[in-house]
């Protein structure tokens, strides 16, 4: 269906709220009528032609999608392996974790079957540390198989450090893109510990880095410079990756980097993305690449089956977090985030140092 309505008047439209009842939708022809379930029946018996009495057999999206047998007796696979969330150590279900994505990574590998990959990226990073041991792993991969990045509304951070392990990198002109950097976030509770709970402590050690990093005081000069070196070296290491992928100098990198976020049209001026497009578009630089004709789409990780995705909100941590949502309400992203912060304590990270909602 087709409006006739120009772009700019469409925003202009949302902007002031025109349609608010169908009879505004129906005046500015976003819809064609305005009927009652009955009549809609009445036009399906009419153009079925079947009589007043006749039952319409009715099927559901989901059942209807599910009917539907893909033509295609082709052997090979393209895969789509989905990196969405922040980027955290060891194993989990939410967000990108690194030994449980790393199995993906290999379970892709092992398929001979899947000849090339798409890497679709929504990420502001994470954990510095799990970005690079991902990063590697992608790099065994690319060994076999060619892997391109899909970007999606943003991949900074760990999300484009990652994104540095493929063979080309494509995003939207609206996408997040870079901030290369690294932060450490180091907690101190000793004043809260002592002016608001009245709690003290003190500390026998044999050595002097023995009780660092702690929680109940400050750091030192000499840890302060040992974190600093720390941080340093790891940021080198991201830019390193960002050199090889890109083909360009240090010295360039140093330039774009510093935790700066371009757009997509701006990173693709200043080579940190090849070119624009979303998933199909990388598909089709890996097809093209391996001069595929025909292939079968799989995903990783599976899609949940939506029997299973119910009974998991009904139990353990999704039941918790479904009733603090409710709660908390719109005040739940941030309590999320703090939560998310509490974790990363004493853990260098390569994030978006600020949260991001699209709407």
């Amino acid at each position: 269906m087709k409006t006739g309505i120009d772009t700019a008047t469409l925003a202009k439209m949302a902007n002031e709220g025109v349609v608010k009842f169908p009879q505004d939708a129906l005046k500015n022809k976003f819809i064609d009528a305005t009927i009652f379930g009955d009549s809609v029946e009445s036009i399906l018996r009419e153009k079925l032609a079947i009589k007043a009495k006749d039952k319409i057999n009715m099927i559901s999206a989901d059942d209807y999608a599910g009917s539907i047998v893909s033509k295609s007796k082709a052997k090979d696979k393209i895969a789509i392996l989905y990196a969405n969330g922040t980027i955290n150590d060891g194993e989990g279900d939410e967000d990108i974790h690194s030994k449980t994505f790393i199995k993906e990574i290999r379970k892709i590998a092992k398929d001979d079957d899947i000849k090339g990959v798409v890497l679709r990226i929504n990420s502001p990073g994470g954990s510095a540390l799990a970005s690079e041991i991902i990063y590697h792993e992608l790099l065994q991969l690319k060994k076999n198989k060619p892997v391109i990045v899909s970007m999606g509304n943003y991949a900074a951070s760990g999300g484009y450090y990652i994104a540095c392990a493929a063979d080309s990198i494509f995003a939207d002109e609206n996408t997040l893109t870079g901030s290369i950097g690294v932060v450490g976030v180091m907690m101190n509770f000793g004043d809260m510990m002592k002016n608001k709970l009245g709690v003290t402590t003190d500390v026998v050690k044999t050595s002097t880095y023995a009780d660092f990093p702690a929680l109940t005081r400050p750091m030192t000069d000499l840890e302060r410079n040992w974190i600093q070196g720390y941080l340093d070296t790891i940021y080198t290491t991201f830019k390193s990756r960002v050199a090889l992928a890109r083909n360009i100098s240090m010295e360039e990198v140093e330039e774009l980097a510093q935790g700066h976020v371009y757009s997509g049209t701006l990173a693709k001026k200043i080579k940190l993305i090849d070119g624009f497009g979303n998933v199909n578009r990388a598909m089709a630089s890996v097809a093209t690449t391996l001069k595929l004709k025909e292939y079968e789409i799989e995903e990783f990780p599976k899609p949940i089956d939506k029997f299973e995705e119910v009974l998991n909100s009904l139990s353990g941590k999704k039941k918790e977090d479904a009733i603090m949502r409710k709660v908390l309400g719109e005040e739940y992203v941030v309590y999320k985030e703090i939560q998310k912060l509490r974790s990363r304590q004493n853990h260098i990270q390569a994030i978006l140092p600020w949260q991001l909602e699209i709407k």
